[in-house]
């Protein structure tokens, strides 16, 4: 009457584990539904009991599904180690950077015995030594000062006229005034909108003329001084200041001595004046950088000091300590992550094949001398550091002090990357990624040039100047006169007596010569010195008459064929370097070509557009002929310079050249050239080498020798290791984890399956139960049958 389950109480569940192999469970031992009711001793009454019965069966199908979990937290765990060994050897490696970067090995200290009269600094390119400094005198920079005025608000001027002041930089020798065309100085307009003393002030300091203008109160009763202050130090910064129109400004701002001056000099312009080593120098600034290249003195009083430059090893020595130690305990973390351990638990990353890799690069590096380096430290255990019989690093402090002391530079190759050129137009400027060490032959087939600007004539001479400055107390006898010729027609000029007259005064008397000679042309004055020009299109010649005129006034006979003038508000010209455009304005003036490729470089340089854009320009002349030339190489260096001011400058036919690309072969074969760099190409043994190749030399440039130091080499170890995406830890952990995603793949599965036999055994024990019931319940039927109770009688 009963229904036997059977198949499932005998099933066999196979499972295949991560790593390829299968485990098998059997369970052919489970009883089948007619023994759990013999063995269960079922009587009338007695129901079976399923839950537990059912426990214990799918306790047996869970066997694999409990394996794959296992093997799955297993697999999880090897994931972890390896993010405790990236972890580790991204330390490591941080402790490879400093090491890595050659300013750490040419890092210099300079000490000064007596800081109250000298601070110095160092940098690389620095000699080591000892240098005695000596300061006599410090850099100044000139004040001059106006009389005192009662008001700040008060009209200084005698007149309602326009007045220009114009302020000059230069030397000051005696009654000669030298002007400084690197600090051209400039010029501002008086009205009556600012003729007071507050509102020269406030206008000086508007037009940025490279001078502080305040006002200072003495407490008199005229008590306001207008005090000029130059922003520079230095002799060649002394100012000159003159007034062209109102005369009582004029009497109240003009210097230098001999020009009539009115302003009091408060501070002179001084250069510093020391001593090196016992080698007189003098400098504009009272920092000097010029003196021991690479080291900067900066004098704070007059007195002697005994400067110390020296090597700065001890940033080293830690940088090698953190090195050492950072090693080390990445070897401790490998060391624990393979662990054998009888009777115990293994390291997760036992026999691991990647980090054995990993482990035994980076030894063998450690272990092995460097080539490339020439007659410089070629191993670790040169300058101290050795690998021990346990794997790790240990330093002997002394000798790798020895070593510091004795060569820092050699250190730089010794742990970075490290380059040089047998050549001194070849510069060494970095290795590429895949660059091999070794020795490559340079050969150049194109030197690399600028982009240049060059004038075709020189500028239009319209001015004769003269060559001498004058003093402020001329004085002109009776009888003198010059000869004068314009446009070819030749006239005597004499000139009016003068007793210590102002230059401005010498200009003004002879131009009322010239009108009275019949002569047509403007006389002005700069700075004292003496300038003549003729009608437009006209030429003109001075020359000496009686008494040598011209020699007292002029320096000697004088043409127009020296000096050209830049007329009131400047000359504006576009100005395009390195396809960068600006408006440049050459300051008003009268100029020699000398001068003017000095006003003009100024003007190009200092512009805040080209400045903003990175270009600048170098400017000279040759026989009077204007050339610029832009400070960058290759191809995209250009200049160019157009406007109404350029024909007259550099005349009709000016050329626009760009620039050429450095070309050349590195080790033979051809490289790309970009200005003056040249880059091998991606492949090779030179690959991705960097140099830097000036002058205009062309043909074999002898050789640049390139090394990998052991900070270089390890850090690319680590590197490959570690790298988020290509790094062999990355390439393991992703394996590692489509395995741990194929494992959970099957779990799903085989869980499936068990909920499904579950079901089923529970639908089985539910029908052999009824049937238990209904078993019951003919058995009590029939013991009332054939077995009735008897009454009592």
């Amino acid at each position: 009457m009963s229904t036997p389950i059977s198949a499932t109480g005998s099933t066999a569940t196979t499972a295949t584990t991560g790593t390829g192999t299968s485990a098998t469970t059997s369970n052919a031992t489970v009883p089948s539904a007619s023994s759990i009711i013999s063995s269960a001793a079922l009587g009338i009454g007695t129901t079976v009991p399923i839950s537990q019965v059912l426990t214990g069966l799918m306790q047996v199908e869970s066997i694999p599904l409990t394996q794959l979990q296992n093997q799955v937290t297993g697999v999880n765990t090897e994931i972890s180690a390896y993010g405790q060994l990236n972890s580790a050897l991204s330390t490591f490696q941080q402790s490879l950077a400093a090491l890595t970067r050659p300013t750490e090995f040419n890092s210099y200290t300079a000490t000064s015995s007596n800081t109250a009269a000298v601070t110095a600094s160092a940098v690389i390119g620095v000699q080591a030594g000892t240098y005695t400094v000596n300061t006599t005198q410090l850099a100044q920079a000139q004040s001059l000062a106006t009389a005192g005025q009662a008001s700040l608000n008060t009209s200084l001027t005698s007149g309602s006229a326009t007045s220009t002041v114009t302020i000059a930089f230069g030397t000051q020798n005696g009654s000669t005034f030298t002007q400084n065309a690197a600090q051209p100085g400039g010029s501002i307009t008086i009205n009556s909108g600012n003729n007071t003393l507050a509102g020269l002030r406030d206008a000086i300091n508007s037009a940025n003329l490279g001078v502080t203008a305040t006002i200072v109160n003495d407490g008199s009763n005229t008590p306001y001084h207008l005090v000029l202050t130059s922003n520079q130090t230095g002799a060649n910064e002394s100012m000159q200041v003159s007034v062209q129109g109102d005369s009582g400004l004029a009497s109240m701002l003009t210097y230098p001595p001999g020009t009539g001056d009115t302003m009091t000099q408060t501070v002179k312009a001084q250069d510093a004046n020391l001593t090196v080593n016992g080698l007189s120098l003098t400098s504009s600034s009272n920092s000097v950088g010029t003196a021991v290249p690479g080291l900067t003195l900066n004098l704070q009083q007059t007195g002697t000091s005994t400067v110390s430059v020296a090597a700065n090893t001890s940033s080293v020595q830690t940088d090698i300590d953190n090195f050492v130690s950072a090693y080390n305990t990445l070897h401790s973390t490998i060391g624990q992550l393979t662990a054998y351990n009888p009777g115990g638990t293994n390291g997760p990353l036992i026999g691991d094949a990647t980090t054995m890799q990993i482990q035994n690069q980076l030894q063998t590096v450690l272990a092995s001398g460097l080539t490339g380096t020439g007659s410089g430290y070629s191993s670790l255990a040169a300058v101290g550091i050795g690998l021990d019989s346990d794997g790790t690093l240990s330093v002997d402090d002394t000798a790798l002090s020895q070593a510091l002391q004795s060569n820092p530079s050699q250190f730089s190759a010794l742990f970075g990357t490290a380059g040089a050129a047998t050549n001194s137009n070849v510069t060494f400027l970095v290795g590429g990624t895949n660059t091999q060490p070794g020795s490559y032959a340079v050969n150049i087939t194109q030197p690399a040039t600028n982009g240049t600007f060059a004038g075709s004539s020189t500028p239009t001479y319209d001015t004769a100047t003269g060559s001498i400055a004058l003093s402020g107390s001329t004085t002109i006898a009776s009888g003198t006169s010059m000869t004068v010729t314009i446009n070819g027609t030749q006239q005597t000029v004499n000139l009016t007596p003068l007793t210590n007259a102002t230059p401005a005064a010498v200009a003004a008397q002879l131009q009322s010569d010239f009108s009275s000679a019949g002569l047509t042309a403007t006389v002005t004055q700069n700075n004292g010195v003496l300038s003549v020009t003729p009608p437009s299109g006209q030429t003109i010649s001075i020359a000496d008459g009686t008494s040598n005129g011209a020699t007292q006034l002029f320096g000697g006979s004088i043409s127009q064929a020296n000096s050209t003038t830049i007329p009131t508000g400047g000359m504006s010209l576009a100005v395009a370097v390195d396809g960068s455009p600006a408006s440049i304005t050459v300051p008003q003036g009268i100029y020699t070509s000398s001068q003017l490729a000095t006003a003009l470089q100024t003007a190009i340089n200092t512009n805040s557009t080209l400045q903003q854009a990175g270009v600048s320009v170098n400017v000279t002349q040759a026989n009077g002929i204007l050339s610029i030339a832009s400070a960058s190489y290759g191809s995209t260096s250009s200049v160019n310079i157009s406007g109404s001011g350029a024909t007259q400058l550099f005349g009709g036919s000016a050329t626009s050249t760009s620039g050429f690309n450095v070309a050349g072969t590195i080790n033979g074969v051809t490289a790309t050239g970009s200005g003056q760099i040249l880059t091998a190409g991606n492949s090779g043994p030179t690959a991705g080498l960097m140099i830097q190749v000036t002058g205009n030399a062309t043909g074999a440039l002898g050789n640049v020798n390139y090394s990998q130091g052991f900070a270089s080499l390890l850090n690319s170890i680590v590197t490959s290791a570690t790298a988020p995406t290509s790094g062999s830890i990355a390439s393991a952990t992703n394996t590692l984890n489509t395995q741990v995603t194929s494992l959970q793949t099957q779990e799903t599965s085989l869980q499936t399956y068990i909920s499904q036999v579950q079901q089923q055994y529970t639908t089985q024990f539910a029908a052999l139960n009824a049937i238990v019931v209904q078993m019951q319940s003919t058995a009590s039927f029939l013991q009332l049958t054939f077995n009735p109770p008897t009454s009592a009688s």
